[in-house]
């Protein structure tokens, strides 16, 4: 799965160019690997350029869909192999929380800024680096990729140590 943000011009043209030209990348070469795109909001789909070029992907092959209101962001996210967001998206942080190992795709140019020091291959930042990312996964190689998962989880769910039942029963206790 691909969460794809708004198509706002903060995000650059050229991400777009890159984000499409890796897709079709892995298209050509795997055809056991498909995509769901998921939007940040379905009018923006139609409304901005960049996005309309996704939907007109997903008519010229059934292995890009994208999905509006058939499924939530959740229920991608558990049913895919692999996802991947932009930078600022909470996909990562509720990916890493039920063990989905997430990349961050460049569409702003501040990402680094949000995971510094994660390793060198958490941020997508060309069609090239999406094909390889993706056939490392394919071809169970991801430990070839350099970012450092445990590090990235600790920093980004602090909650998830197993006391989460704990918390909401104390929490609950404490307002009756």
């Amino acid at each position: 799965m691909i969460t794809v943000p708004s198509g706002a011009k903060k995000n650059s043209t050229n991400s777009w160019n890159e984000l499409r030209a890796g897709i079709e990348q892995v298209l050509a070469v795997d055809r056991n690997c498909s995509f769901f795109l998921k939007f940040k909001d379905k009018d923006h789909i139609l409304a901005y350029e960049n996005c309309k070029r996704f939907a007109d992907l997903s008519n010229e092959t059934k292995r890009v869909k994208v999905v509006e209101d058939d499924f939530s962001t959740h229920e991608l996210i558990l049913a895919s192999d692999l996802v991947i967001c932009g930078g600022s998206s909470s996909v990562l942080i509720e990916s890493l929380a039920v063990n989905k190992k997430c990349y961050c795709f460049r569409f702003v140019g501040n990402e680094e800024f949000y995971y510094p020091n994660f390793g060198n291959d958490l941020i997508i930042d060309s069609g090239e680096k999406l094909f390889k990312t993706i056939q490392a996964y394919l071809n169970n190689e991801e430990d070839k990729l350099e970012v450092y998962w445990d590090k990235l989880k600790d920093s980004v769910n602090y909650f998830s140590d197993g006391k989460n039942k704990n918390r909401i029963q104390n929490a609950f206790y404490e307002h009756i």
